[in-house]
């Protein structure tokens, strides 16, 4: 007995070792050629670099929302923050947090079910989450809302615990991993709305449940969002008192479209949205059929919870006026794959198999490794040589901003490099309180003629005479301009 028990200890093991393997490959294979430094991610450890050479002033805001000009919470950089430290600074930083992040998740998965019956639908959850398209995307090109599922998920096993113990440290848990999970993304607001929703209805006769909850969440916002918090009282609710005078951004209102762009970003990223209305149509008949034949799934918890979620999230997502991007998907998703890791045994097994096909295919390992447009050492040699000529010359502080074939002017990932380099560059935000002559402008896959090119950051700058171009490869120059 002793002997069997060990060897299906083995067994477990391997097998979450094997998900472990394949979650870690599909998102590092082929990384130095693939991996683009540009946008969120330049943002990120620009935040990060500011915060290393000012120690003691830690960022009050997180990044800033894609509709209304208002910021997440500033946890997720005190979360980036060591690792960016202990990697030195790297580029890599960001993804190295993330897959720190998903790791701990498997492996505290492992330990924590390894003794009990769920182990195999858990394991085969994980096995989704690794292989699904949708997440892979979004690990390879790390920002916030790559974080939330694990938090998703451990409130989620907060609550199905809860039900068995009513203890209120698992309340406690709920609060604090829902509202990380907001809290990092404001577009899972509508997920945690469904599962607090849901829950009440569970409790709807136990009001000292609900009440404790309710005191727990506000306990939870008020720490996750402290630092938020703290920036309204510096400076006089600034970013709330602007909140009415905004418009929304990123508006969508044909409802046809965003059906169709939510079950292709949850079914078949990437792919023909014809395939992925397909192949809802088929996981729809596989769970009816499920349900249908095996009557415990009736009576399954997990699955019916998890199923509610994914179809209550997805019907809010498509009654906002908002796009249907694919990061807004990740609270449908996550409890789909919930939803399908709890089928029985036999259509599991056939349900993995069939995903594996349609998910390890080669057009998306082509996908996944498509070249970036310029490597990590590409910029770095770049902006090293422009950091030269800029000392050489005496062009300090030097205000630096980006012509690209993307909407981006900003240019953090190259104030960024700069800065690593020992270069005063200055972006945007402080143009103003530090005024300069002498402006760095990246063309980066676009071309950049002074004074025929225009955007808001070369007419916040000035009329400018080109002192010089530095040509780093065909699609990435640098001109560096002095103020008439």
């Amino acid at each position: 007995m002793g002997m069997k028990k060990s060897t299906q200890q083995w067994w477990k093991l391997l097998i979450y070792l094997a998900v472990l393997v394949i979650f870690l490959g599909l998102r590092t294979f082929s990384l130095q050629k693939s991996f683009w430094f540009f946008g969120d991610l330049g943002r990120d450890l620009f935040v990060l670099q500011d915060w290393a050479n000012h120690p003691f002033h830690p960022p009050l805001l997180g990044p800033q929302t894609s509709v209304v000009s208002f910021n997440q919470t500033a946890g997720y950089y005190y979360y980036l923050f060591p690792f960016f430290l202990i990697s030195g600074q790297s580029a890599y930083s960001t993804l190295i947090a993330t897959l720190a992040l998903y790791v701990g998740l498997i492996i505290g998965a492992f330990v924590i079910f390894k003794n009990k019956k769920h182990w195999q639908p858990v394991a085969a959850l994980l096995f989704l989450i690794a292989i699904h398209p949708q997440f892979v995307i979004q690990h390879r090109y790390v920002w916030n809302p790559s974080l939330v599922t694990p938090f998703l998920l451990i409130g989620f096993w907060g609550w199905w615990r809860y039900r068995s113990r009513a203890d209120w440290r698992w309340l406690l848990l709920m609060a604090f991993s829902w509202f990380a999970a907001t809290g990092l993304n404001f577009s899972l607001t509508p997920t945690v709305l469904v599962m607090i929703l849901l829950f009440f209805w569970e409790q709807r006769k136990n009001w000292r449940v609900i009440g404790q909850f309710i005191l727990l969440s506000i306990l939870a916002n008020l720490i996750i969002h402290a630092p938020t918090i703290i920036f309204e009282f510096r400076h006089d609710f600034l970013l709330t008192r602007n909140l009415p005078t905004q418009e929304l951004l990123q508006q969508e209102t044909l409802f046809s479209r965003k059906v169709t762009e939510l079950i292709s970003h949850v079914f078949l990223p990437e792919r023909s949205m014809r395939g992925g209305m397909q192949l809802s149509w088929v996981i729809a008949a596989v769970f009816i059929f499920c349900v249908w034949r095996f009557k415990a799934l009736r009576h399954s918890w997990v699955l019916i919870r998890s199923l509610q979620i994914a179809i209550l999230t997805a019907l809010l997502m498509l009654l906002t006026p908002f796009r249907m991007h694919e990061h807004y998907v990740f609270g449908s998703l996550t409890f789909l794959l919930v939803a399908l890791a709890r089928l029985p045994k036999q259509i599991l097994f056939i349900v993995l198999i069939g995903l594996s096909i349609l998910y390890l295919r080669p057009f998306y390992f082509q996908f996944y490794a498509k070249p970036a447009p310029h490597l990590i050492a590409e910029q770095k040699s770049c902006i090293q040589q422009t950091c030269e000529i800029i000392k050489l010359h005496g062009l300090e502080p030097i205000f630096v901003n980006t012509h690209s074939s993307s909407h981006n002017h900003q240019a953090r990932e190259y104030i960024f490099w700069l800065k690593n380099f020992g270069c005063q560059a200055i972006d945007t935000q402080q143009f103003n309180a530090t005024p300069t002559n002498y402006m760095v402008v990246v063309s980066d896959r676009a071309e950049f003629e002074n004074g025929k090119t225009g955007y808001y950051e070369l007419s916040q700058f000035g009329e400018a005479v080109e002192l010089e171009q530095i040509s780093c490869k065909e699609n990435l120059k640098i001109h560096l301009l002095k103020k008439l």
